[in-house]
C-alpha cells in the first residue's frame, strides 16, 4: 500500500525542507544543529530524518516517509489493543480483533492525500510517541524496582520524541496527570 500512495511532487511544507534543508545538506553547509531548529513554530527533528533518509536512499520518492507513517499507526492500534485489556498482557482473540479494527480504523482515516505527503509523516509520529508514552508511565506507575526505572525511561524518551516530532508534546503533561 505504501508504495503505491507515494507522492512525487513536492507540495507545501515539503518545498521549504527542499529549501531550507535539502539543499543546504548537498551544498555542505547542514549542521547537527540544524536537525532541531524551528519549522514555523515546531521542532520536526524525526520528520527532517524521515525526509532524510528518503532523500538519499530513496531518491526522494516517499515511500519511506508514507511506510514510516502506517508503522507508527500501527504502533498506536498495538498500544491501545494491549491497553483495551488494562494493560495487563492478556493474550486472545478478542485482543487481537481489537487490534485488527484499531488497525483498520487508523489506517482508513489516514486521508490518502495528506498521508501520501512525505512531511505529514510527523502527525503519525507524534501520535506514536504519545501512545509510548502514556502506555509506559501508566506501567510505571504500576511496577516496582527496575522494570520501574526502565519504564520511565522509555516514557521519557518518548516525551522528547513527540515533543522532536511536532514540538506539541507539553500536550502530553494532561493525560499523564489523569494517570
Amino acid at each position: 500500500l505504501a508504495s503505491e500512495l507515494w507522492n512525487p511532487i513536492p507540495s507545501w511544507d515539503m518545498w521549504v525542507w527542499i529549501s531550507r534543508d535539502l539543499f543546504k545538506y548537498f551544498d555542505g553547509n547542514y549542521s547537527f544543529s540544524d536537525l532541531f531548529r524551528l519549522h514555523n513554530e515546531h521542532r520536526i527533528l524525526t520528520t527532517r530524518l524521515v525526509l532524510f533518509a528518503d532523500a538519499l536512499f530513496d531518491g526522494g520518492s516517499g515511500v519511506i516517509s508514507v511506510t514510516i507513517s502506517y508503522i507508527s499507526l500501527g504502533i498506536v492500534a498495538l498500544i491501545l489493543s494491549v491497553s483495551g485489556k488494562g494493560g495487563r498482557g492478556e493474550r486472545s482473540a478478542d485482543q487481537f480483533l481489537l487490534f485488527a479494527y484499531l488497525l483498520g480504523v487508523l489506517w482508513g482515516t489516514a486521508q490518502d492525500p495528506s498521508l501520501s505527503l512525505p512531511f505529514q509523516v510527523q502527525f503519525p509520529l507524534v501520535h506514536a510517541f504519545a501512545a509510548v508514552f502514556i502506555y509506559m508511565a501508566n506501567v510505571g506507575l504500576n511496577s516496582t524496582g527496575n522494570k520501574k526505572m526502565s519504564s520511565y525511561i522509555i516514557a521519557s524518551a518518548s516525551y522528547v520524541g513527540a515533543l522532536l516530532s511536532l514540538g506539541s508534546g507539553f500536550l502530553l503533561v494532561i493525560p499523564a496527570i489523569y494517570l
